[in-house]
């Protein structure tokens, strides 16, 4: 059988095989290597509230607004948090 008379199907599914993590491997990980921790992307996440008053991120505040001051706020508003004590 050569690889016009298989299904692309068929071909794709033994090449996606070949890439799997062994079988004697998988159990012996410490946790599914397919996913990343939420606390990686909320860490992230804050990090980048604070870093609201960039050069880019006020340009970029401008252009979606129309002004400067709201970016910070709807920022927060949508992450579901409050920084009524910053100094900006």
């Amino acid at each position: 059988m050569t690889d016009d008379d298989r299904s692309a199907q068929t071909v794709w599914a033994e090449a996606l095989a070949g890439w799997s993590i062994p079988d004697e491997i998988l159990p012996a990980a410490p946790g599914i290597p397919w996913s990343y921790p939420t606390e990686l992307f909320q860490r992230r996440a804050d990090a980048g509230l604070n870093r609201i008053d960039t050069p880019s991120a006020l340009q970029a505040a401008e252009a979606l607004f129309g002004t400067r001051g709201l970016f910070r706020d709807s920022a927060q508003e949508a992450a579901g948090v409050s920084h009524s004590s910053d100094h900006r």
